[in-house]
C-alpha cells in the first residue's frame, strides 16, 4: 500500500489486531458513529470513513466484518432517512399512502412540501452515503462479492475467513460526491430559488437510487441462497441484538466401576460403630468381692452361714 493511502489509525489497530474481541470492539465503535441517532459531525465522519477505507487489513475476516456492519447500518439508517425525506417532500399524509418507490416520479413534482426540512434531511443522510461509498470501496479493494458478504456471519467460528489477503487495486477512497452535496446544500441556500429546489430533488433521487441498489443486491443474494440470515431479514443492528450461539451439551458425570476408597472407609466405620453399640447395650456382669477376715478365712460377704455345710472340723 502506498504511504499516501495509509490510515492514521493503523498503528493503534495493529496493537490490538491479534485479539479478535478487541479488534471487533474498536471497529464497531468507529462504525457506530454513523448512526443517525448520534448526529455526529460530518467532518469527523469523513475522517473515520477514510481511516476504515485505508486500514491495514491482513485477513479476509477483517474487511468482511466491517462490510457486514456497514450493511446493517445502511439498511436501518437509510430507511429512516428515506422516510423523513418523503415526509418533507410530499407531506406526511401523502407519504404514508405511497407504497412502491417505483411509482414515485421526482420529475413530476411541482413543489416541495417542506424544502427546509428536506434540505436538513439530505445533509444528514450524507453520512449514510459515506457508508455506501465505503462499502463499495472495500469490496473493490479486496475483490469481495455480494454473495460472500451475504454468507458471512461474525458469530460463525470458522477458519475459512482467516486466510491472508492483499489489496487488488491501489485506488484511494473518494468521498467527493458527499462533499459536493454538502457544499451545494449548505452554502448559498435560497429556499425561494427554483434552481435550489431542483438541486435538492436531484440529491434526493440519487440517494434513493443508491438505497435501491443496496436492496437489489441483498435481494439477489437472498434469492439465490433461498433465504438470508436472521440478522439480514430483521434488519436489527448487530451490536444491539446478537444471535445466541448453540450451547454445547453438558457432560454426564463419570461413574466409576470400582468402589471408591471413601465408600470402603465409610462402610468400615459403620461396621465398627455397629459392634460397639451392641456391646454397650449388654448388661454388665456383677463381680463378687472377697474379703479376708481376721481369722484369715476367706468369706463371701454376699453369702449366709449354713449348718449343713459344716463338716465338724
Amino acid at each position: 500500500i502506498n504511504a499516501e493511502y495509509g490510515s492514521l489509525l493503523s498503528h493503534v489497530y495493529a496493537l490490538i489486531r491479534n485479539s479478535k474481541v478487541h479488534r471487533h470492539s474498536q471497529l464497531v465503535m468507529l462504525i457506530k458513529q454513523f448512526d443517525e441517532v448520534k448526529r455526529t459531525d460530518i467532518n469527523l465522519l469523513l475522517y473515520i470513513a477514510d481511516n476504515l477505507a485505508h486500514m491495514s487489513y491482513q485477513i479476509l475476516e477483517e474487511p468482511l466484518f466491517v462490510i457486514h456492519h456497514l450493511s446493517l447500518l445502511i439498511s436501518t439508517s437509510g430507511t429512516t432517512y428515506l422516510e423523513q425525506a418523503k415526509d418533507a417532500l410530499y407531506g406526511r399524509d401523502m407519504a404514508e399512502t405511497m407504497q412502491d418507490e417505483d411509482d414515485e416520479d421526482v420529475d413530476e413534482i411541482d413543489q416541495v412540501e417542506d424544502l427546509p426540512k428536506l434540505t436538513e434531511v439530505l445533509v444528514a443522510c450524507q453520512s449514510c452515503t459515506l457508508l455506501i461509498l465505503l462499502k463499495k470501496h472495500l469490496m473493490a479493494q479486496y475483490n469481495i462479492t455480494d454473495k460472500k458478504c451475504h454468507e458471512f456471519s461474525p458469530l460463525e467460528a470458522t477458519k475459512v475467513y482467516d486466510k491472508q489477503i492483499s489489496r487488488h487495486t491501489q485506488t484511494a477512497y473518494d468521498p467527493s460526491p458527499v462533499l459536493s452535496a454538502i457544499q451545494q446544500l449548505t452554502l448559498d441556500v435560497d429556499y425561494e430559488s427554483e434552481e435550489f429546489e431542483k438541486s435538492a430533488l436531484q440529491f434526493y433521487k440519487e440517494f434513493r437510487d443508491l438505497m435501491t441498489q443496496q436492496d437489489l443486491s441483498e435481494f439477489r443474494c437472498s434469492d439465490s441462497d433461498g433465504g438470508g440470515g436472521e440478522a439480514e431479514k430483521s434488519g436489527v443492528k448487530y451490536y444491539e441484538k446478537r444471535k445466541e450461539l448453540p450451547q454445547k451439551p453438558k457432560r454426564k458425570p463419570r461413574v466409576s466401576k470400582t468402589p471408591s476408597k471413601l465408600g470402603d472407609k465409610r462402610r468400615r466405620v459403620s461396621t465398627k460403630g455397629g459392634g460397639g453399640a451392641s456391646a454397650s447395650k449388654k448388661k454388665k456382669v456383677k463381680r463378687r468381692r472377697y474379703v479376708v477376715n481376721s481369722d484369715s478365712d476367706v468369706s463371701d460377704p454376699g453369702a449366709q452361714d449354713s449348718d449343713s455345710d459344716y463338716d465338724g472340723t
